[in-house]
């Protein structure tokens, strides 16, 4: 087991209710934004671009409802689902901070008064992103530990 506590404050159990609503929550509102934007854009293409942009975030939202219910239930093999697709998505964001850093130290066309300001203001964002999601699945992967310690199914 990694974590004994969320937060240092409350159960591993509770910080699994706390990370499914706050990724619910999340990729809700990213697919709602999507799917909206979807409707307003003028061309069929980039309809069809934001359709498919809106396929993780609603994955997202499927398997944090399971993993509300796998918590619930303490149920080890509803958080599981979580735990690969969250896994996946943190692969995704590495890659993207990785990304934003090469694109940051090969741009060319920097004005000269704003020097790096989207170098420095992007991979931060994405830094701070990538860290709380990795820390909700240190969350929900020490408390699946716990449920597997227990031998609860």
């Amino acid at each position: 087991m990694l974590l004994r506590t969320c937060c240092g404050c409350c159960s591993l159990r509770y910080g699994c209710f706390m990370v499914a609503i706050y990724t619910a929550l999340t990729y809700m509102l990213q697919l709602v934004a999507l799917l909206m934007y979807g409707f307003i854009e003028e061309y069929a293409e980039s309809q069809i671009f934001y359709f498919l942009l809106s396929v993780p975030c609603a994955i997202g939202v499927a398997v944090s409802i399971v993993l509300f219910v796998g918590a619930l239930k303490k149920k080890k093999i509803l958080l599981f689902p979580w735990l690969i697709t969250f896994g996946v998505i943190s692969i995704v964001f590495i890659l993207a901070l990785i990304g934003s850093f090469i694109a940051g130290y090969t741009q060319d066309d920097v004005e000269d008064n704003q020097v790096g300001s989207d170098f420095i203001r992007r991979p931060f964002i994405q830094a701070f992103n990538l860290l709380v999601h990795l820390y909700a699945y240190l969350v929900v992967f020490s408390h699946y530990f716990e449920l597997r310690n227990e031998n609860i199914f």
